[in-house]
């Protein structure tokens, strides 16, 4: 492989390797980037549904301390008054405010009245008594002071994870003593959850923490339930992300919230890097080629020239031809010095042929090999040839063996007293 085709593979493997280096380095701090940019997006969408689950549970608590601060309630508490609490919390009265467990406690949290809804509100059951005694076991449910104006919280019962609160039951100028509790439910996969999608476009779910199986499988639950994590970030696929963090219901336990969103952000960055590696790509092809035509035109292809130039002149020693690179660089100034000392060359050996000629005697010139550069007729003589056969040759080679002893004495002397001897 020549100079030029040396050369102009390098410059194609350098802007191929300085494109790769180019391409992985943005790519890479790209896709760090959205990583990170993803990490606070998922962080404020956390953040936001804890806030909209917060706000759903004061608006749940704000609904049960509607119904127990009146008088006819309070009397109820006392009384037993069945028309009155058919006639106030029956199932039309439920679905208007969207609840699904209504429960009136006495003083002494034993239970008067209770209705269970069914999530699509269609079917009206009993309170399973596992639901009652999971609200009775819970210290903050069954309330019996007067300044404590009530509590929710989220509950996760065997029919399923909904928003309770509680409210102690005043008389309408809220004063006590409190002659029981109002306990009122809301599923959350049948309302709060939904609104919080719309409001937010996010999507929610919420299981309570140590379910085994799948769920512990795709987060680390230990580090997220021992505090050392806030928050732990998992793309379900190219399209979705979901990101688990916990909250805590109303008995102090912790359950998992997880809030999946479109990964809208990454793929638009992901379009965007490949576009920008594309005009990268587009950039150092066009670059490339204008600097491969370049170099090749002004410097390979010159140089090119120039190399078969001095060929001719080595395989042609006495001719002398004009110069064939156009233009002032170096390249141009080079081969006009080559031919100016090929003309200067071929004058001195003309000199020195006229030299040797001129001189009477067998006389030549030798290469340090022991090849003849030139020789005049009388020494052509001696060898019984003329000057055309014997230059060019290795005179070793035409003389008898006896005397190649002779020789090689007289030449060795002659280089090295550098002048010359009679043979």
């Amino acid at each position: 492989m020549n100079l030029r085709n040396r050369s102009l593979l390098a410059l194609g493997l350098t802007f191929f390797a300085f494109f790769i280096i180019i391409a992985a380095v943005s790519l890479g701090v790209t896709l760090s980037g959205l990583d990170r940019i993803e990490y606070q997006g998922m962080g404020n969408a956390v953040n936001q549904t804890k806030s909209a689950l917060s706000a759903e549970s004061a608006a749940l608590l704000s609904t049960a301390q509607d119904w127990p601060w009146w008088d006819d309630m309070a009397d109820f508490a006392v009384s037993h008054n069945t028309e009155f609490i058919e006639r106030n919390a029956n199932t039309e009265n439920m679905v208007t405010v969207k609840v699904h467990l209504f429960i009136v406690m006495d003083e002494n949290g034993k239970m008067l009245y209770g209705r269970l809804l069914s999530p699509d509100f269609e079917t009206n059951t009993t309170v399973p008594e596992s639901l009652i005694k999971l609200l009775q076991s819970n210290p903050g449910m069954v309330l019996r002071a007067v300044d404590d104006l009530g509590a929710s919280g989220i509950r996760a019962p065997p029919e399923g994870m909904m928003f309770v609160a509680s409210a102690p039951i005043l008389r309408s100028d809220k004063s006590g003593p409190a002659r029981g509790t109002i306990i009122m439910g809301r599923y959350l996969e049948s309302g709060p959850l939904q609104r919080i999608t719309g409001m937010t476009g996010y999507s929610v779910v919420l299981e309570p923490a140590g379910r085994g199986g799948a769920g512990e499988a795709r987060y680390p639950m230990q580090e997220l339930l021992a505090g050392r994590l806030n928050l732990v970030l998992e793309a379900d696929n190219e399209s979705v992300i979901s990101g688990y963090s916990t909250v805590r219901d109303l008995t102090g336990r912790d359950l998992v919230i997880r809030v999946s969103m479109q990964r809208e952000l990454r793929r638009v960055g992901f379009a965007n890097i490949v576009t920008y590696v594309a005009l990268l790509a587009l950039w150092a092809v066009m670059l490339g080629i204008i600097v491969l035509i370049v170099m090749d035109r002004t410097v390979l292809q010159r140089l090119d020239n120039l190399t078969k130039r001095v060929r001719s002149l080595s395989e042609n020693p006495g001719k002398v031809s004009r110069p064939v690179l156009s233009g002032n660089d170096e390249l141009a100034e080079l081969e006009k010095t080559i031919i100016t000392s090929r003309k200067d060359l071929l004058m001195r050996e003309k000199q020195l042929r006229v030299f040797i000629n001129a001189i009477q005697g067998p006389a030549a010139l030798f290469s340090r090999e022991g090849k003849i550069l030139l020789a005049n007729p009388a020494f052509a003589d001696q060898l019984n040839s003329s000057p055309e056969e014997v230059t060019g040759s290795f005179f070793r080679s035409r003389l008898p063996n006896n005397d190649i002893a002779r020789y090689d004495r007289f030449v060795q002397e002659a280089i090295r007293k550098k002048r010359g001897y009679s043979f």
